[in-house]
């Protein structure tokens, strides 16, 4: 993220060079950012992005990695894959882990009902990537 995001390979040399040329981003600057790496790094529509770009979205593409067909696909009935896989599965790696240290939380503080609300939301995923992707081509592509 900071790499692509930022230009940088080191996020504390970045904030510090702004810092000493006087440049630091104001908080709503800072906000709008944190914003905008999480719903492209962090959240289900992020994974969809990446899983299927599409060049008329208004979100900002991801640089994507060369394209890729599934082991074992058949190319007269599966079209070409043109999203990123390693992309895609890193952005449900942050979504679950923030599901998870969510959980955490809300169990610390005794908070059953935000408990359930994170498991319901998860379910809710679950049968949308089982009905997309573990269903015959038929059923996935119409």
């Amino acid at each position: 993220m900071c790499r692509t995001y930022f230009d940088t390979t080191d996020l504390s040399q970045y904030f510090e060079r702004l810092a000493r040329d006087n440049q630091m981003p104001s908080l709503d600057q800072l906000e709008t950012m944190a914003t905008r790496l999480f719903k492209t790094y962090s959240t289900t529509a992020g994974y969809w992005r990446a899983v299927h770009p599409r060049k008329d979205s208004t979100h900002p593409p991801f640089p994507l990695g060369d394209p890729c067909v599934e082991a074992g696909a058949d190319m007269q009935e599966t079209p070409m894959f043109v999203g990123d896989w390693a992309l895609a599965n890193s952005i449900l790696l942050m979504r679950d882990g923030l599901w998870f240290l969510e959980v955490c939380q809300a169990m610390t503080y005794g908070d059953i009902r935000q408990v359930w609300e994170v498991l319901k939301v998860s379910d809710i995923v679950n049968i949308q990537c089982n009905m997309a992707y573990q269903q015959s081509p038929v059923f996935r592509y119409g």
